[in-house]
C-alpha cells in the first residue's frame, strides 16, 4: 500500500514547462538550448506508420510553420515517417520574434536533471516525461556525479546518483519507468562503452541465468542485480544523450535482514570493492580490522552505514578473505561451501568468462550476507559491466586493451578466491561450470540469444533515432579518447565477437566423456534422467547416487539436475 506521503509526492505531476511552449498532439516538447533541438517523446504505434498529428504553441497569436509551410495552432499537420532522427524545422513567431527549432521524436523517455553538481550531493529537479504521456512527473531531489575513472575533472558525460525527496527535503520513494517503488537512482552514461548499451544488457543477463543466492527462498521479492530504463536526458536545458536509469544494488533490492535499531543487533551486511587492492582479491588480508572505519582493504561498507551502527562487523568478510589466503589446499576444497555461497560464485565466475568481465574480477563487485546470526556464506552480484564483450574499460589504445578485447584468449581472473576453486576443483566447483556451461549453451549462452540479446537495443535506438543523436552529441570527445562513436560498427563487431567466444569457451570448457553420468554406465542418457528422478522422488536412498545427482551442486537434487543432462545429451546428439 502507498505512504500517505507516497501519494501527496504524486499528486506533484505536472506539464514540464516547455521551453519552446510547442505541443504534438498535446505532448511535450524538451529544447536543447545549444542545438535548438526540440525533443518529443513519442508512443511507439508513431513510428509504426507516417504520423499527422497537432501542433500548437502556448505563446498567445503565435505563428507556426514546418519545414515552411505555416501551419495555424492546434491544427493537425502530416509530419509523414519520424523514425531515424528524421528532423523537422519549426518556426514560431511571435511579436518578440522568430525563433527556429528543429523538432525531433524519440522512443524512449526523457529525463531532465537541473541544478549544480560536483562530486558531493546538491538540490536538484528531475524530470521524468514518458512516451506518449502528456504531463511530467517532477520531483525535487538532491543528487552528485558518481563514479571513479568516469568521473575524473576532464570528464564531460557524467554518471549521476540521485536521491529523491518530497518538498520538505525528506526521502520519499516513488517508481519510475516500470522500475522498483525507490527514491535511490543512478542515471548511467556508459561513458566508455562504444556502443552504450553493454552495462544495462550484461546485468539483464546476469539476472536471467544466474543462480539465486541461498536466501532468496524465503525473501520473493528479493533481486541480485539491477533493472534499468534506457532514456534521453538533458542536464541544466542541454542534451546529454543516452541514459540508463537504473536501480542501486543495495538492502532492499538484496533483501538483506534490516539492522535492528532497538537493540543494535547487525543482520545483513553489504560491502563493495571500490580498488584492485590485493585484499580486494583476497591474495592478502590485513593483519587485523577496525569496525569503526566503514574501509577495509579495498572493500568500503555499503550496509548497514557506519552513522547508524557504529561499531560495524567486519569478522564475517575479514574470516573469509583470510581462509582463502591462507588456508591449506585440503582445508580450502573442505570449507569453502561453509563460507561462501558457490552456485553464485558458479555462475558469477561464468559470467566473467562469457563476457570477458576484465574489470569485474575483484573491484566492481559487491558481497553480502543475508543476516549473520542465520547463515554466514558469502554472496556475490556485479556491478559497472560495460568494460565487456569486446570493450576496455578505457578507449586508450595498449597492448592490454587488445589482449583484453580479444575474444580469443583466455582470461585469468586474478582473484585468489576464483583461482583455488577452479585450480583445485574445490567441492567439484570446475566440474559443475563446465556442466553448467553447457547447460547454458543451448538457452541463454546459445549464439542467437546473444546476438539477438546484444543487437536489438541497438536495432531500437537506430529507429529511435537516438543514436544519431548520441553519435552527433559525443563523437570525437575527449571521455572516448576523441574516436568516433560508430553504432553500426558495434553492432557488426557483437555479432562477430560472440560467435568467437563461444567457439573458443566451447573447446575451454570442453565437456568430459562422463559430463551427467549419474547412474555410473558412462554416458548421459535417460537412465541417468531416471536416476535423477528416482532421487527427487525419494525412490531411491543411496547417498552417493544422491551426491552424483546434484549435477549443478546446489546442495538439492532438482529440476535443474534434470535439466542438465537434457542439455548434455541435446549438445552431445548435435555434433
Amino acid at each position: 500500500m502507498r505512504t500517505l506521503l507516497h501519494c501527496l509526492v504524486l499528486a506533484l505531476v505536472a506539464a514540464l514547462p516547455c521551453q519552446a511552449g510547442i505541443t504534438i498532439d498535446g505532448l511535450p516538447t524538451v529544447a536543447d538550448s545549444n542545438s535548438h533541438m526540440l525533443l518529443c517523446s513519442a508512443p511507439a504505434s508513431w513510428f509504426d506508420k507516417p504520423l499527422t498529428a497537432t501542433i500548437a504553441c502556448d505563446e498567445p497569436g503565435a505563428k507556426l510553420a514546418v519545414d515552411g509551410t505555416t501551419v495555424a495552432g492546434g491544427t493537425a499537420y502530416a509530419f509523414g515517417s519520424i523514425a531515424q532522427n528524421r528532423t523537422f524545422t519549426v518556426t514560431v513567431t511571435t511579436a518578440a520574434g522568430t525563433a527556429t527549432h528543429q523538432l525531433a521524436f524519440t522512443l524512449l523517455p526523457i529525463i531532465t536533471i537541473d541544478g549544480d553538481f560536483n562530486s558531493d550531493y546538491h538540490p536538484a529537479t528531475l524530470a521524468v516525461i514518458e512516451p506518449g504521456v502528456p504531463t511530467a512527473l517532477t520531483l525535487p531531489a538532491k543528487a552528485k556525479y558518481r563514479g571513479g575513472i568516469t568521473n575524473q575533472p576532464h570528464s564531460h558525460k557524467h554518471n549521476f546518483h540521485v536521491k529523491l525527496l518530497d518538498e520538505q527535503g525528506n526521502k520519499v520513494n516513488v517508481p519510475l519507468l516500470g522500475l522498483r517503488d525507490d527514491n535511490n537512482w543512478i542515471l548511467d552514461a556508459g561513458q566508455i562503452d562504444m556502443a552504450r548499451i553493454r552495462n544495462h544488457v550484461a546485468m539483464d543477463l546476469w539476472r536471467d541465468f544466474s543462480a539465486k543466492p541461498y536466501h532468496f527462498a524465503h525473501e520473493t521479492s528479493a533481486v541480485n542485480g539491477s533493472h534499468s530504463a534506457y532514456a534521453e536526458l538533458f542536464v541544466n536545458g542541454n542534451y546529454h544523450g543516452l541514459y540508463s536509469l537504473m536501480e542501486a544494488i543495495d538492502r532492499k533490492q538484496l533483501q538483506l535482514k534490516k539492522f535492528d535499531s532497538r537493540t543494535k543487533e547487525i543482520h545483513g551486511l553489504l560491502w563493495k570493492s571500490v580498488s584492485w587492492d590485493s585484499p580486494v582479491r583476497m591474495y592478502d588480508v590485513p593483519d587485523t580490522y577496525n569496525n569503526l572505519l566503514d574501509t577495509l582493504g579495498g572493500m568500503t561498507l555499503k550496509y548497514p552505514e557506519l552513522d547508524d551502527v557504529s561499531p560495524t562487523d567486519w569478522e564475517p568478510l575479514y574470516s573469509a578473505a583470510h581462509f582463502v589466503a591462507s588456508s591449506s589446499n585440503r582445508d580450502f576444497c573442505s570449507h569453502v561451501g561453509e563460507y561462501f555461497d558457490l552456485p553464485v560464485l558458479r555462475d558469477y565466475y561464468l559470467l566473467c568468462q562469457l563476457l570477458k568481465a576484465i574489470d569485474n574480477r575483484g573491484k566492481n563487485m559487491y558481497w553480502f550476507i543475508h543476516d549473520i546470526g542465520a547463515d554466514r556464506r558469502i554472496s556475490v552480484t556485479p556491478w559497472d559491466l560495460d568494460a565487456t564483450a569486446g570493450q576496455y574499460y578505457t578507449d586508450w589504445n595498449s597492448s592490454d586493451k587488445r589482449r583484453s578485447e580479444n575474444p580469443n584468449l583466455a582470461m585469468d581472473m586474478k582473484h585468489y578466491l576464483f583461482d583455488r576453486l577452479t585450480s583445485l576443483n574445490a567441492g567439484g566447483f570446475y566440474d559443475h561450470v563446465v556442466v553448467r556451461y553447457h547447460q547454458l549453451r543451448s538457452s541463454t549462452f546459445s549464439l542467437a540469444s546473444l546476438r539477438q540479446r546484444y543487437t536489438a537495443p541497438l536495432d531500437m535506438l537506430k529507429r529511435s533515432g537516438t543514436i544519431l543523436r548520441e553519435q552527433a552529441r559525443w563523437s570525437g570527445d575527449s571521455d572516448i579518447a576523441y574516436l568516433e562513436l560508430d553504432f553500426d560498427a558495434q553492432r557488426k563487431l557483437l555479432r562477430s565477437w560472440f560467435d568467437k567466444r563461444l567457439a573458443f569457451l566451447d573447446e575451454q570448457f570442453a565437456l568430459p566423456a562422463n559430463a551427467g553420468d549419474v547412474d555410473g554406465n558412462g554416458i548421459a542418457d535417460i537412465a541417468d534422467m531416471n536416476a535423477i528422478l528416482n532421487v527427487m522422488t525419494k525412490k531411491a536412498s543411496d547417498p552417493d547416487l544422491a551426491l552424483r545427482a546434484d549435477i549443478d551442486g546446489s546442495g538439492i537434487v532438482d529440476i535443474d539436475d534434470l535439466n542438465i543432462v537434457v542439455a548434455i545429451m541435446v549438445r552431445k546428439f548435435h555434433r
